[in-house]
């Protein structure tokens, strides 16, 4: 029998990505209470995103957000997040379908899709995507 893996962050987040918006669902391994919230897809809206995060008291590093690539939309927010220290998994629109449908969900929604990334997030702790900008730059300017 395999067990999920031990806990390396103590809040899990999930965000659905939508062109102008995205919604983000958490929680905290122990604890049943989901949070949720809709973010406009822009800089306040990110701020607005990090400072709700970091009102949990968990430090950015801490802090395991889980989002899919859809289309380009979900660069500049997995981009800033990242700079600001929180650690990011980008993964497939296939992987985030096929967790959900072994979750048997049937319902649809984008606060629904948020807090499945969130439990995908929790239960296998996905890679930690990495900026390739920085090396980029240094490798042009060696």
């Amino acid at each position: 029998m395999t067990s999920s893996p031990e806990p390396l962050y103590d809040l899990f987040v999930g965000i659905d990505i939508a062109a102008v918006t995205a919604s983000v669902a958490w929680k905290e391994p122990s604890r049943k209470i989901w949070h949720a919230l809709t973010i406009d897809q822009t800089p306040q809206g990110f701020q607005t995103l990090q400072q709700r995060l970091l009102a949990t008291g968990h430090s950015a590093k801490s802090i395991l957000v889980v989002m899919e690539a859809t289309g380009s939309y979900w660069m500049t927010l997995a981009t800033t997040l990242a700079q600001a220290g929180f650690a990011i998994s980008v993964i497939t629109p296939a992987q985030a379908h096929h967790f959900a449908k072994a979750l048997l969900k049937q319902a649809k929604t984008d606060a629904i899709d948020a807090q499945t990334l969130a439990q995908l997030a929790a239960l296998l702790q996905p890679a930690v995507w990495t900026l390739l900008r920085p090396f980029l730059l240094n490798s042009i300017n060696d």
